[in-house]
């Protein structure tokens, strides 16, 4: 850590050529000085890197710019460790490389958590389809202080909305926090932010949430949080998705006894539910048949049929998943399908 750099933001590139000049220089941007922009190299193909050197060039603060190469292509979760490994800052901001910043995002965000000692500060943000569409509210929070133990959980489990996003970009982390935690991310495709924030938020003891918009979200429709824009995909993503459903719904067994543990168990396992009726709405697209024996494999409630008996919140709900899980394969599968097809999830 280097006392002179208070914010370490944080992108893994990869074959970004198209957008990374726009989300570069909205860095470069910022009303917030003693800022370093540390750019993992993942070793794509097109010339994303040189872009970035030729804006290092140009621009008088180009020098705040630090790069970082991997050897060999890793995916985004090892870039994202790299960053968390390499980062100088007090706070680390981490960034997609095709979305931007507003000029003050990263000020307004410091500024929350020198105020309130914050381990976690949440901006809102806005969505963008394309370049002439107009943008929308993607993620849009009350000015809020969670201050004390499981009061960010509380919020999340307060109901089965998703109440705080599962994307791991817009959020100011204090770096102890992140380190003294050993908070890393693990390499499942899309899904490794879910799996991060599922093991972060019950940590987080002083958050505060931002009603001012401080990120916008490109939103292409090629990438692979889309299925419903994409004309192909693989088994393989599918297969992450349920690996990454399996590794929150494990950790839930560490949550017993928390006060949010029945509104946990059930939105983990709506989370998976909704999961499976994507995946069998665009089945026919993907380059494999569909395993059925993977979703019983997976679909596996963390809390016994006793402990939900004793659940004082949505006990029906999760009877519910808890008896699908208990069908064979088969008869799950159609019987979410069904359910899926009344509910227009499929």
């Amino acid at each position: 850590m280097d006392k002179n750099v208070l914010v370490t933001i944080g992108i893994p590139v990869y074959n970004a050529a198209t957008y990374i000049e726009k989300c570069v220089v909205s860095v470069l941007n910022q009303t917030m000085s003693n800022i370093e922009l540390l750019i993992v190299d993942d070793k794509g193909t097109d010339n994303s890197i040189q872009i970035i050197k030729d804006i290092v060039c140009r621009y008088p603060n180009g020098s705040i710019i630090r790069i970082v190469e991997h050897s060999y292509n890793m995916g985004v979760a090892h870039a994202r460790n790299t960053i968390v490994h390499e980062a100088k800052g007090k706070y680390l901001f981490l960034m997609d490389s095709d979305d931007y910043l507003n000029p003050d995002s990263i000020e307004k965000l410091y500024n929350k958590a020198v105020e309130f000692d914050a381990e976690t500060v949440w901006g809102s943000s806005i969505e963008i389809f394309s370049e002439n569409s107009k943008s929308k509210l993607h993620y849009g929070y009350p000015d809020l202080l969670l201050l004390g133990e499981n009061q960010l959980i509380n919020y999340e489990c307060k109901d089965l909305h998703e109440n705080l996003q599962h994307s791991i970009w817009n959020i100011l982390y204090k770096m102890d926090f992140i380190r003294n935690n050993n908070l890393l991310f693990e390499q499942h495709g899309y899904f490794d932010d879910t799996i991060f924030h599922a093991k972060m938020q019950p940590l987080v003891r002083k958050a505060v949430l931002l009603s001012d918009i401080t990120y916008n979200y490109y939103m292409r429709p090629t990438s692979l949080s889309n299925f419903q824009y994409r004309e192909h995909f693989q088994l393989k993503e599918a297969t992450d998705a349920f690996e990454a459903s399996e590794i929150i719904i494990k950790h839930c067994y560490t949550l017993r006894g928390k006060p949010y543990f029945d509104v946990k168990c059930a939105k983990v396992m709506k989370q998976a539910f909704f999961m499976i009726c994507g995946i069998l709405k665009h089945q026919d697209k993907m380059d494999q048949p569909f395993p059925e024996m993977m979703v019983k494999k997976w679909f596996q409630h963390p809390a016994s049929f006793a402990e939900i008996l004793g659940f004082k919140r949505y006990r029906a709900t999760n009877f519910f998943f808890k008896i699908i899980g208990k069908l064979p394969a088969s008869l799950m599968v159609k019987i979410i399908s069904i359910i899926g097809k009344k509910k227009h999830f499929i």
